[in-house]
């Protein structure tokens, strides 16, 4: 639904980011949560501060890891 869409997915689950890179999938594009005690307040701050700086990776397509910090980008697909 993400990839019909043209939406992004957020999860802390990384299942979801073996979905998309084991099959060198274009899309959708995840962002993975790597945050310990991710309290509503702290991921939403944190994306907040994220999303400007990866708005155009994700809609390139790719898989984005954020923790507390930093964040890593890895363009779509994976090979």
């Amino acid at each position: 639904m993400a990839r019909r869409r043209g939406s992004a997915l957020i999860t802390a689950d990384l299942d979801f980011s073996a979905m998309i890179a084991l099959p060198a999938m274009a899309g959708p594009s995840l962002i993975s949560l790597r945050i310990a005690h991710p309290t509503p307040d702290r991921v939403t701050r944190i994306l907040l501060e994220s999303l400007p700086l990866i708005e155009k990776d994700l809609e390139q397509g790719a898989i984005v890891s954020i923790d507390e910090t930093t964040f890593r980008v890895r363009p779509l697909p994976i090979s």
